[in-house]
């Protein structure tokens, strides 16, 4: 029953994406991660795509994602993160908090995060919903209103995975546009930079 609905909630979510595909403009290319934005609606931000193909297996990605403790480690600019509730072994609800240079306040988001096993060995999705209203707002920090990203994994070969991740968030309140283009095209590749070196580990 679980299953179906993970599944269900899946379908739903790529067929949203599917309606408001954006053309995408390569931003970076390095190391193998391609970093990508693109506007399909009227939203004030870019949707965000990466492309990459990395060593290790989608189970180290999915041990990696679910460490939400550690995502301060290697996700940009997160202060700090800590797991709220378990649901089930492939589905978990967690807080994060990300740092902005001064004077902008931090930003915080609440995430439900659904692990859906593929077909094939070494191949699944991940999706994150953002779930704003979970818990209440912290004093001095803007709740982001609108997120929701998902991972798509399959195998490569050779003890590698590819990835394709799409991001698409409302930050909440006013950002200037380099603190905007900071937070798409860097911010994602730092973090796939660093989600490679723990891949290998």
């Amino acid at each position: 029953m679980a299953r179906t609905i993970s599944l269900l909630i899946s379908f739903i979510f790529m067929a949203q994406l599917a309606v408001s595909q954006p053309e995408w403009h390569l931003k970076k290319d390095n190391n193998s991660i391609k970093v990508y934005t693109g506007s399909a609606d009227t939203s004030r931000f870019n949707s965000i795509k990466v492309e990459c193909t990395l060593d290790g297996t989608c189970d180290r990605l999915i041990s990696i994602l679910k460490d939400v403790g550690n995502h301060k480690k290697w996700v940009y600019a997160t202060k700090t993160s800590y797991q709220i509730k378990a649901v089930s072994e492939n589905e978990q609800v967690y807080y994060a908090e990300t740092s902005l240079p001064w004077p902008f306040d931090n930003r915080d988001v609440i995430i439900r995060m659904q692990i859906i096993p593929g077909r094939q060995a070494n191949e699944c999705t991940i999706i994150t919903l953002g779930e704003p209203e979970t818990l209440p707002a912290n004093k001095g920090i803007v709740r982001i209103p609108y997120f929701n990203a998902r991972y798509e994994v399959q195998g490569a070969g050779n003890n590698k995975i590819k990835i394709i991740y799409y991001l698409k968030s409302d930050p909440g309140g006013k950002l200037p546009p380099w603190l905007v283009n900071m937070f798409s095209v860097k911010g994602p590749y730092e973090t796939f930079s660093n989600l490679a070196s723990l891949l290998k580990q």
